[in-house]
């Protein structure tokens, strides 16, 4: 089945980006989108990554960091463009 990660990311009070919430979605059986009102069941990232970071040798501790680092960097160039953001979803 599908899945994918909300990646939540927020300026915080020192005007400064960060995660605040990585959720994994997995999308209903017979559906490709991963979003709750289609089926989707929102799912620890850990539990949709096990398998997948098993095999490849890698810690779920370590991806999440990677997610974590992406979300900031995302959010930090679309920042540049749009001052006034302070909080931003997204879908990985």
């Amino acid at each position: 089945r599908r899945f994918d990660f909300r990646v939540m990311v927020q300026m915080n009070p020192a005007g400064q980006w960060e995660t605040t919430g990585i959720i994994g979605r997995l999308a209903h059986p017979r559906k490709i989108v991963t979003n709750y009102h289609a089926g989707g069941t929102p799912l620890p990232m850990e539990t949709l990554m096990k398998s997948h970071l098993e095999k490849a040798g890698r810690t779920s501790r370590a991806y999440r960091r990677e997610l974590s680092k992406l979300g900031v960097d995302v959010a930090s160039a679309l920042g540049t463009r749009f001052p006034g953001l302070r909080e931003i979803g997204i879908d990985v």
